[in-house]
């Protein structure tokens, strides 16, 4: 029995078979160690992603900025190049939806004694224990028990049975998140306001506020409180709301953020989450000009799309799917072809 190492393969499907035939590489007997980047550049991405996956526990694979890359367009949170990918075989393969979801259940790191497989090498800082359990990791924070909020929950937990959830539920397995919980994770410091530990209330006034930073900038994610958790919370906790981002209340609706709040806040930036033409017309007209008068920028996901707020040591950005990555995408419905492939 031998292991082999492989390198970035980039979907060059031919040279990878020569390869293996010179290492007369038996799957009945032989393993395979991949360092990720299965697919892209090369012209026959397809073809490698289901020869790699016919191998089955023969081939040990970690993603790469490649294959992270795929799953990023194919779930809407990258733009396809077109001309400059070489992936379009795989949307337009039958068998597209099973190799994306096989492609991501594979490892960022693997570690089998004193090996460590990753791709692109580990920080000097880091044991390989650290890069296991980072790579394992998928924090989950639930904020309430309403649909919209926990509805992918039991999804996650099936495809990552080792996440652990916070929530102010009290549910079997999970973590509190009410008033005096903190955390860290990643160099982010976490920090719960509210609700009070051993409330009994239920529904949007229970939601888990959680105030997040790194030191530089932070945002306060609010769940769906309304008003009256608003006041309760900043008439105890005020001076620890400042933040530079906001997550607007229960999607910008008119019995959430109150005047008091977006003062206490004091942010740059407030970010509401809603559906385009949704029953409700969240967020609330009255809402979005309380923000503005404040001097906040104001961004929401039925004007922007997704919006992506990315931190760095000069600062943070934020990126709206409409706005800079696909401006046009009235197109994708009507079928302007240079939008369509």
């Amino acid at each position: 029995m031998a292991t082999y190492a492989i390198g970035d393969i980039q979907g060059c499907y031919d040279s990878l078979q020569r390869l293996l035939a010179k290492c007369a590489f038996d799957p009945a007997h032989d393993r395979l160690w991949l360092v990720g980047d299965l697919v892209n550049r090369g012209p026959k991405s397809l073809e490698t992603l289901r020869l790699v996956k016919s191998f089955g526990a023969s081939a040990l694979t970690v993603l790469g900025n490649h294959d992270l890359y795929l799953l990023m367009v194919a779930e809407g949170g990258a733009k396809f190049r077109g001309k400059d990918d070489t992936l379009q075989a795989i949307f337009d393969a039958p068998d597209c939806a099973e190799l994306l979801d096989w492609l991501r259940h594979q490892p960022l790191c693997h570690t089998e004694g004193k090996y460590c497989l990753v791709h692109a090498g580990l920080l000097p800082q880091w044991t390989t224990a650290r890069a296991r359990e980072l790579a394992k990791r998928i924090n989950t924070a639930l904020s309430h028990e309403h649909l919209d909020h926990r509805g992918g929950l039991d999804s996650v937990l099936q495809a990552w049975p080792q996440a652990w959830v916070r929530s102010p539920l009290g549910w079997a397995h999970h973590l509190p998140c009410h008033r005096g919980e903190r955390w860290q994770w990643q160099g982010l410091n976490f920090q719960a306001l509210w609700p009070l530990p051993g409330s009994t209330a239920k529904g949007n006034n229970h939601s888990c506020v959680v105030r997040i930073d790194d030191g530089r900038s932070s945002i306060l994610l609010t769940g769906d409180i309304e008003r009256q958790a608003e006041q309760a919370m900043i008439s105890r906790y005020w001076q620890h709301l400042t933040s530079t981002l906001i997550q607007v209340p229960h999607h910008g609706s008119n019995t959430s953020s109150s005047a008091l709040l977006v003062r206490r806040v004091d942010g740059a930036a407030a970010l509401a989450s809603a559906s385009r033409y949704n029953a409700w017309r969240m967020p609330s007209y009255k809402v979005v000009q309380r923000y503005r008068q404040r001097g906040y920028r104001w961004f929401a996901t039925p004007q922007q799309g997704q919006i992506t707020v990315v931190f760095s040591a000069e600062g943070w950005q934020i990126h709206s799917l409409r706005d800079q990555v696909l401006p046009r995408w009235y197109h994708q419905w009507f079928g302007a072809p240079a939008d369509n492939g």
